[in-house]
């Protein structure tokens, strides 16, 4: 009789934390959160040679960190020199040059750091748009996954709680099995 019933009260405890694995919960505690959204963000700006990227009325040429506004459709102006035309526009990875309409390139609203633009120019015929055709390559591109912040929260420890509570059941179970088989024999 006790052998049924340690048996039985072990596979109860077993099946209970089976089922009902998050049924402890955390002490209730509160604490204000506080985020500081913001007015700008940086953009990385690269310009090769034989133009310049104008930002609200000011030109950049190499390598620089600009402001723009936050959640703003940031407009870029590129600017080939005398002799060139734009090779090739990338937005955070991707090619954008197809997007490039009358030298103006328009990203969408930005909400994060991290983003950047590249413009590579290449010596050519100034025309009306001097923009690469899609057959000199202008499009194609590789696409970097971002690094956009997606955020976690909550606590994801319960899975501890559940395996150290599946071990304890499954260590009752076998020690009944085992006291079971001893008086048996």
């Amino acid at each position: 009789m006790k052998k049924k019933t340690l048996l039985s009260l072990s596979i109860l405890c077993l099946l209970m934390f089976t089922l009902f694995p998050f049924s402890v919960e955390a002490a209730e505690q509160s604490m204000p959160l506080k985020a500081e959204v913001p007015s700008t963000h940086k953009v990385a700006i690269e310009v090769g040679s034989g133009g310049a990227v104008e930002i609200d009325g000011v030109g950049y040429t190499g390598k620089t960190m600009v402001a723009v506004e936050r959640l703003k459709a940031q407009s870029y102006k590129l600017i080939p020199d005398s002799g060139y035309e734009v090779n090739k526009v990338l937005y955070g990875g991707t090619d954008v040059t197809p997007q490039v309409k009358n030298l103006i390139f328009t990203a969408e609203e930005i909400n994060n750091e991290g983003n950047q633009l590249q413009v590579t120019f290449k010596k050519g015929s100034l025309g009306p748009d001097p923009l690469p055709k899609p057959d000199e390559g202008g499009t194609g591109g590789s696409e970097t996954p971002g690094a956009a912040g997606t955020s976690k929260t909550g606590d994801d420890n319960h899975h501890r709680l559940f395996l150290i509570m599946a071990i304890a059941s499954g260590t009752l179970v076998v020690m009944g099995m085992t006291a079971a088989k001893k008086r048996r024999a």
